[in-house]
C-alpha cells in the first residue's frame, strides 16, 4: 500500500514538470526519432543509495506543558491554632501527673492503711504458724490432743452376778464358786487406741474372760477370750483396743465364766479424744476466717484511701487521650502546611529559562524556587516526617545546589541544616521545613510560555500563575494509527521547515495523543509521534510552527539510478529511457523501474550501467 502511494506521488510529480513523455514505438531498441531542433539535456546513470520517505504534517513547539499554580493547604493561622491546642493539652497532662503523684504519696502515708496492713501481716503469720503445727502432727500420725473420758454406767464397781439366789457350787468342786467380774474402765493411749481394765475373781476354778464393746447398747464387738488359773483372789485384767474413732463414745463391759457360772461387770463408757490434727485444723480454719476479715478491712481501707488516686488517674488518662488527638490533628495540618501569600510579588518574563534553584515566581514576598525531579510535593517535609521519595528528591536538589544535604529518603539533621542554609541564601524565613508552595518541581529547566496573573494581583489558592514548558524543542505529529508509517523510537527522520530547509531529528516517543491535542482535530488522530531535532537551535524558538516530518519508508543500497525526468512512457506499456551513445547516436532502451526517491528512480535494463548517459526532459 505504501509503495503504491509513493509511486503515484512520484509519477504525479514527474507529470507536473513534464518529465515523462509518451513514445509510440513498436519495440525498444529501435533508433530514436530524429532530434528536435536545439540541444538536448542529458544525465548520467549512477550507482547510489536511495531512500524513500513519506511526509506527515506536524507542529514544532516545546515539550512538557506545565501549569504552575499557587499552593493550597493549611494556613499559618490554622497551624497556630492547632499548636495552641496541643500546648493547652500538654499543660493539663502535666498538672494531672502532679495531682496523681500527690495522691499516691498520701496513700503511702495513710495510718488506716498501715494499721490494716499490719493486721493482715500478723494474721498471715499466725496462720503460717498454725499450719506448721498441723503439718508436724500430720507427720506424726495425728496423736490425740488429750485423754478421753471414761465413766461407769452406775458409778460403782461391778458385783458378781447372782446364781439361783446364791453361790453356785459344782458337785465336783465343793469349794469353788462362780467367778465375779468388775469393769474398771478404759485408758486412752492414742486417738484411736485404748486399754480396757477390769477385775476377775476366778472363784477357785479355771476362768475365762473377755471385754465386749461398741458404740450402742448392743455392743457388737469383743476382745479375744483369755483365761485365768483357779484361784480365790481377784485378778486385774486388761485388753487393748485399736482402730477407734476419734471423739466417739464407746460402751464396755467385762464378762468372766467358769464351770460354775458367769458374771458380767457393770457397763462403763469412755469417749475418745479429738485428734490433734482435727483440733489444729479447726484452728487453721479460724485463722483463715480471721485473715479474710483482715484482708477485707484492708481492702476497704485501700479503696477509701485510693479513691482519689483512681480519680486522678482517670483524669490523667482522659487528658492524655485529648493530647494525643490534638497532636494528631497538628501533624495532619503540618503535613498539609502551605507557605503564606496571596499577592503576586515576582513574575518571570515570557520566554525566560529557569534552571534549578532559580525563582519561578514570588507570592507575598516569598520566592518560590525550581527543583528538579519527578515527585510533585504533596506534603510538607520536616524533621520527623516519614521517609519517602519526596525526601530523597529534596536531598538530591540541596546537594546539587551546593548544600551539604543528607542522602536517600530520610529527613536527617543534615537535611534540615542544608534546608536552613538554602532558605537563608534565598532570603526566605529560616524554618528548616519545606512547605507546599516553597518550590516548584519539574523534570528539568523550565521555559516560561505565558503569565496567568500580573504583578500585584491577588492570587487565590490553587489558581494558575503561569504556563511553562521544558526547554526541549520537539515536533509533534498526530496521526491515525491505521495510517502510521512503520517507525520505531530512535529512528532518524528529517524535519522539513520549508521546501529548502531541512534539519535532522530522531523519533523520541510514540504514544497516545494528549486530550488537548485531539479535541479539535481529526477523530482518528489518536497517536502522537514526538520528534526531537538533532540541532534544536536550527528550529528557532517559535511555538505552534507547522512543519513536515519525513519518515523513511523504503531504501535500496548500491543500485543504479537516474533522474525521474529521463523516463518515457512506452505505447505498449512500461517505461524506457533514451540512451546517448559516445558517438552521439541515441537509441530507446526499455527499463524496469524500482524505488522512487525524490528526483531519482532505480533503473535496470540492457546496456544500463553506471556512467550511461540518458536524455532528460528539459
Amino acid at each position: 500500500m505504501r509503495r503504491r502511494l509513493l509511486l503515484a506521488a512520484s509519477l504525479l510529480g514527474a507529470v507536473a514538470i513534464g518529465a515523462i513523455g509518451a513514445v509510440d514505438l513498436a519495440r525498444p531498441g529501435s533508433p530514436a526519432p530524429p532530434p528536435s531542433a536545439g540541444p538536448v539535456t542529458t544525465a548520467l546513470v549512477e550507482r547510489t543509495d536511495l531512500t524513500a520517505s513519506t511526509l506527515l504534517s506536524g507542529t514544532l513547539a516545546y515539550a512538557g506543558a506545565l501549569t504552575v499554580s499557587a499552593p493550597s493547604g493549611t494556613t499559618a493561622a490554622d497551624l497556630a491554632t492547632a499548636g495552641a491546642a496541643v500546648s493547652t493539652a500538654q499543660s493539663k497532662v502535666a498538672a494531672d501527673r502532679a495531682v496523681l503523684s500527690e495522691q499516691r504519696a498520701l496513700v503511702r502515708e495513710s495510718p488506716d492503711l498501715a494499721s490494716s496492713a499490719a493486721a493482715v501481716t500478723g494474721d498471715e503469720a499466725q496462720l503460717a504458724a498454725d499450719r506448721g503445727l498441723l503439718a508436724r502432727d500430720e507427720g506424726l500420725g495425728c496423736p490425740a490432743a488429750s485423754s478421753g473420758t471414761v465413766s461407769s454406767g452406775a458409778g460403782a464397781p461391778a458385783s458378781p452376778a447372782p446364781s439361783s439366789g446364791g453361790s453356785r457350787v459344782a458337785a465336783d468342786l465343793p469349794s469353788a464358786t462362780a467367778p465375779a467380774a468388775s469393769t474398771s474402765g478404759a485408758t486412752l493411749t492414742t486417738a484411736d487406741a485404748a486399754t480396757l481394765a477390769g477385775t476377775v475373781d476366778p472363784g477357785g476354778a479355771t476362768t475365762t474372760y473377755s471385754f465386749s464393746y461398741g458404740t450402742t447398747a448392743a455392743l457388737g464387738a469383743s476382745t479375744p477370750t483369755a483365761s485365768l488359773p483357779s484361784g480365790t483372789a481377784p485378778v486385774d485384767v486388761t485388753a487393748t483396743l485399736t482402730g477407734l474413732s476419734a471423739a466417739t463414745t464407746y460402751l464396755v463391759e467385762l464378762t468372766a465364766s467358769n464351770a460354775l457360772g458367769s458374771s458380767t461387770g457393770l457397763e462403763v463408757t469412755f469417749t475418745t479424744a479429738a485428734s490433734s490434727c482435727v483440733a489444729e485444723g479447726q484452728v487453721v480454719n479460724g485463722d483463715l476466717a480471721t485473715l479474710a476479715a483482715a484482708r477485707a478491712t484492708a481492702a476497704t481501707a485501700r479503696t477509701t484511701a485510693t479513691a482519689s488516686v483512681s480519680q486522678a488517674a482517670g483524669q490523667l488518662q482522659g487528658d492524655e487521650g485529648a493530647l494525643s488527638a490534638a497532636e494528631g490533628a497538628l501533624a495532619a495540618l503540618r503535613g498539609d502546611a502551605a507557605s503564606p501569600g496571596s499577592v503576586a510579588t515576582a513574575l518571570p518574563p515570557v520566554n525566560a529559562t529557569i534552571t534549578r534553584g532559580g525563582t519561578v515566581y514570588g507570592l507575598g514576598g516569598h520566592a518560590v524556587a525550581l527543583f528538579y525531579g519527578s515527585v510533585v510535593l504533596s506534603r510538607a517535609l520536616y524533621a520527623g516526617v516519614a521517609d519517602g521519595p519526596d525526601v530523597a528528591e529534596l536531598n538530591a536538589n540541596l546537594a546539587a545546589l551546593g548544600y551539604a544535604a543528607g542522602a536517600g529518603g530520610h529527613f536527617s539533621r543534615a537535611t534540615e541544616a542544608a534546608l536552613r542554609a538554602f532558605e537563608g541564601a534565598h532570603g526566605l524565613a529560616v524554618t528548616g521545613e519545606l512547605r507546599l508552595g516553597d518550590v516548584v518541581v519539574a523534570p528539568g529547566a523550565l521555559r516560561v510560555g505565558a503569565l496567568s496573573v500580573s504583578l500585584g494581583a491577588a492570587v487565590q489558592p490553587g489558581a494558575a500563575i503561569l504556563e511553562a514548558t521544558s526547554t526541549s524543542r520537539v515536533a509533534t505529529v498526530l496521526i491515525d494509527p491505521a495510517n502510521a508509517p512503520a517507525i520505531s523510537v530512535g529512528e532518524g527522520v528529517s524535519i522539513v521547515l520549508n521546501p529548502s530547509d531541512r534539519t535532522p531529528g530522531t523519533v523520541a516517543a510514540i504514544g497516545p495523543a494528549p486530550p488537548a491535542a485531539t479535541s479539535g482535530g481529526s477523530p482518528g488522530a489518536t497517536t502522537a509521534i514526538t520528534v526531537a531535532p538533532t540541532a534544536p537551535a536550527a528550529t528557532g524558538s517559535a511555538v505552534g510552527v507547522p512543519v513536515q516530518v519525513a519518515f523513511t519508508t523504503d531504501a535500496a543500497r548500491g543500485v543504479l539510478a537516474a533522474p525521474v525526468s529521463a523516463l518515457l512512457a512506452l505505447a505498449e506499456g512500461g517505461y524506457g529511457v533514451e540512451v546517448v551513445e559516445p558517438s552521439g547516436a541515441r537509441r530507446l532502451v526499455g527499463v524496469q523501474t524500482g524505488l522512487y526517491a525524490g528526483s531519482l528512480v532505480q533503473l535496470a535494463g540492457p546496456g544500463i550501467a553506471a556512467g550511461t548517459r540518458v536524455v532528460v526532459a528539459q
